[in-house]
């Protein structure tokens, strides 16, 4: 479990699935990035009171987290086999990082294990 978040962290931070819009993630995939990538950063944007590392959080914020969490909710909703498309639905949405995916291929690639 553990070596398994380690690699997601890596492939995501040094690979290219942070603009990824065509797998899958799955549940632990889904949640790794947003802790490590969305609630540590603001976590220590909130422990600083320097307010040059401030601004750089808020660049990050800005301009890459729309596009990180973006494509990690489209590539969740192909997970669960839905198109893309429902990601400007707000209700799926809401209910997206609870549900498990199933371990079958779909047509957005084959279940990762």
């Amino acid at each position: 479990m553990i070596q398994k978040i380690i690699h997601i962290v890596f492939i995501s931070f040094f690979g290219n699935k942070f603009f990824d819009i065509k797998s899958r993630a799955d549940l632990l995939e889904f949640w790794t990035i947003l802790t490590v990538y969305f609630a540590l950063p603001l976590f220590m944007a909130s422990l600083n009171n320097i307010t040059i590392i401030n601004m750089l959080y808020l660049l990050y914020f800005i301009i890459f987290m729309p596009w990180i969490v973006g494509g990690l909710i489209i590539r969740r909703l192909h997970d669960l086999n839905l198109s893309g498309w429902w990601i400007l639905c707000v209700l799926p949405i809401l209910i997206l990082p609870f549900i498990k995916g199933k371990n079958i291929s779909n047509r957005f690639g084959n279940a990762q294990v």
